[in-house]
């Protein structure tokens, strides 16, 4: 009987190349049924730094997020700027996660932070936002809101940066790393869906 595998997979809601490379993730998904997903919180631009300017008016966004969505057909508004932290988003994973929350109810709750941030342009630092997230993925929302409000899982936030960044070392995001194989996307330009499924073939 074949084993399955794990696979980390380090994102950051507020990164438009982890909305694309995610998705691009649960479309190969279905093929390599062996593949377990730990989610790996991985924040871009944590806190203490300011929220980042998007830089629209040099064409990166028209040059690699738009076409790159269209082709993938995912839906896509205007360049958000400037781009919220992710950490309020990452603790209502934590929590979910803590909650029992199973792969479905997860990828609907990423889903939902995605198109929330890149489809509707919201700010995902807003706990009003989160709760229609969370309702989506069929949380508890009383006890969502109350997790965010009392910063119950902020320190698990702290201690998931500190191991991407100082134990594993990641530079970018999304990376998919398995064992020692690891799959990082290229700064400023991504992942393609190519990559990703000859990464879980590689597996």
């Amino acid at each position: 009987m074949k084993t399955s595998k794990m696979l980390d997979v380090y994102f950051d809601y507020a990164c438009p190349f982890c909305y694309l490379g995610l998705h691009y993730l649960k479309e190969c998904l279905p093929d390599f049924p062996r593949v377990r997903i730990c989610w790996q919180a991985c924040e871009a631009h944590p806190r203490p730094e300011k929220r980042m300017t998007t830089p629209a008016e040099t064409g990166w966004w028209q040059q690699y997020i738009a076409p790159a969505a269209q082709a993938a057909g995912l839906p896509l508004g205007k360049c958000f700027s400037p781009v919220p932290h992710s950490d309020k988003a990452f603790e209502g994973m934590h929590f979910l996660v803590s909650a029992g929350a199973d792969d479905r109810q997860l990828w609907a709750y990423h889903d939902a932070v995605f198109r929330a941030l890149y489809v509707r342009g919201q700010d995902i630092e807003e706990t009003g936002v989160l709760l229609l997230c969370a309702k989506e993925a069929g949380a508890d929302v009383g006890a969502f809101a109350a997790a965010l409000d009392e910063g119950r899982f902020a320190t698990q936030e702290a201690a998931a940066l500190r191991h991407a960044y100082e134990e594993v070392g990641i530079q970018v995001v999304p990376t998919y790393k398995s064992g020692a194989k690891v799959l990082a996307a290229a700064s400023g330009i991504g992942l393609t869906k190519a990559q990703v499924s000859a990464f879980l073939q590689s597996l």
